[in-house]
């Protein structure tokens, strides 16, 4: 994570990485911020991780049905095997073996190579007129003063 410069005091980190996996958790919308907080009160380090917009369902009596078109669980967290901390002026490895980590981070050039060459299938949900014929209706809304 990265906080891009962003000018607000006090300002802790400009960076932070955390790789590896010791611990997960993974669940779908249902029970899932119960699960999340099961496994934070067994943690005390670190977690990573995203929650998904279906999890609103847990907390409001909503639901919606869009499709899901990538396939994430809607709550991911990992407890990271080493983290990385980068301010100003210091560098902070956490893990079982900063030293290391140090060393192998000094030996990369800078040039990666993907593991693997995974081909990657781009499809678009809408043609170019379907997309133009959906932002002329909204403007017509919109010029209207109607709410959608």
């Amino acid at each position: 994570m990265d906080n891009h410069n962003y000018q607000i005091e006090p300002q802790s980190l400009e960076c932070i990485l955390a790789a590896g996996k010791k611990n997960e958790i993974r669940a779908n919308a249902g029970n899932a911020l119960s699960l999340l907080q099961d496994f934070i009160d067994k943690k005390d380090s670190w977690l990573f991780g995203h929650l998904g917009y279906d999890l609103k369902n847990e907390i409001e009596d909503l639901s919606s049905s869009h499709p899901d078109r990538i396939g994430f669980p809607d709550l991911y967290f990992f407890e990271p095997e080493f983290i990385i901390h980068l301010n100003e002026n210091e560098l902070i490895i956490e893990g079982d073996d900063p030293c290391h980590i140090f060393r192998d981070i000094e030996k990369t050039t800078g040039h990666f190579i993907a593991a693997q060459n995974v081909p990657v299938s781009i499809q678009e949900k809408l043609n170019q007129d379907e997309y133009i014929g959906i932002v002329k209706r909204l403007q017509q809304h919109i010029l209207r003063g109607e709410l959608l």
